[in-house]
C-alpha cells in the first residue's frame, strides 16, 4: 500500500474542513514517517535480541561464531589500539550486516538486507552513535544562542 492509498482510507474515516487536504496530508505524512521510524527502531531492537539469543545458544552448545576476522599470532603481538579506536568498535549485535538473516515477518528479506546495508554505512553508524550518546547523556542540555548563552543574553539585556 502506498501512503496516498492509506491517506484515502483515512479520508473515508475522518473528516476535516474543506480545502485543508494539503495541510492534513502533510501532517499525515509526518506522523506516518515518525511511526515507520519507530517500527524500524523496534525491529532493530528485536533483531538485537534474536541475535543475542542465537549467540547465547551458540556459547552454551560450545560453538564459536567467527566475526569474519582472521586471528593470528602476528595480530596478537601488534600494539594495542588507541582508546578512541576501541570506543568506535561495536559488539557483534550492533553490526547491521550480521542482522541480515533476521528479517521481520512483514518485510521482504531483500528490503531488510538493503536496510541493513544502509545502517552499516560509516556515516550512518557515526550519526547513530552520536544520537545514542546524546540521548543517554546525564544532566541537562545546554542551549545557547551563538557564542553567548541565553542566560548571558538575559543578563546583558537587563543591564542596558
Amino acid at each position: 500500500m502506498t501512503i496516498e492509498l492509506i491517506f484515502q482510507l483515512c479520508q473515508q474515516r475522518y473528516k476535516w474542513a474543506p480545502g485543508r487536504e494539503a495541510e492534513c496530508l502533510k501532517v499525515f505524512e509526518r506522523r506516518a514517517a515518525r511511526q515507520f521510524a519507530s517500527i524500524l527502531s523496534q525491529e532493530k531492537r528485536n533483531v538485537r535480541a534474536k541475535f543475542a539469543a542465537v549467540d547465547k545458544s551458540n556459547e552454551t552448545s560450545g560453538a564459536h561464531r567467527s566475526n569474519g576476522h582472521a586471528e593470528s599470532e602476528e595480530e596478537d603481538q601488534e600494539e594495542e589500539e588507541p582508546k578512541d579506536q576501541q570506543a568506535l568498535e561495536r559488539s557483534d549485535d550492533e553490526d547491521p550486516l550480521l542482522w541480515k538473516p533476521f528479517p521481520p515477518a512483514w518485510m521482504l528479506p531483500n528490503w531488510w538486507e538493503r536496510l541493513c546495508e544502509h545502517w552499516a554505512k560509516e556515516e550512518v553508524l557515526k550519526m547513530s552513535s552520536q544520537n545514542r550518546k546524546n540521548r543517554f547523556t546525564k544532566g541537562r542540555a545546554h542551549h545557547t544562542s551563538g557564542s553567548r548563552s541565553i542566560a548571558m543574553h538575559r543578563q546583558l539585556m537587563v543591564k542596558t
